[in-house]
């Protein structure tokens, strides 16, 4: 499995100047927008979302968020 998973994903970045985010995963399988943040080193964030999603984050007061840090690429924690 991780083998083949290595054929079809980009490498693992190993400096956050070094990431390059392919065009086809800038876009969701409705060919819309989904990468909406992007900034630049040394503070890089990146950030995922489609338009209805931010409309939708946008009409609440209050978010919750988690991630899933232990199984984060050493370059993010």
């Amino acid at each position: 499995m991780y083998r083949i998973r290595k054929t079809l994903l980009p490498p693992t970045p190993v400096s956050l100047s070094s990431i390059i985010i392919p065009d086809d995963m800038c876009y969701n399988n409705s060919k819309k927008e989904f990468l909406f943040c992007n900034s630049p080193t040394p503070h890089k964030v990146i950030a995922f979302a489609s338009e209805q999603a931010l409309k939708l984050l946008s009409n609440n007061p209050h978010w919750n968020g988690d991630g899933t840090f232990r199984t984060s690429p050493a370059l993010f924690t």
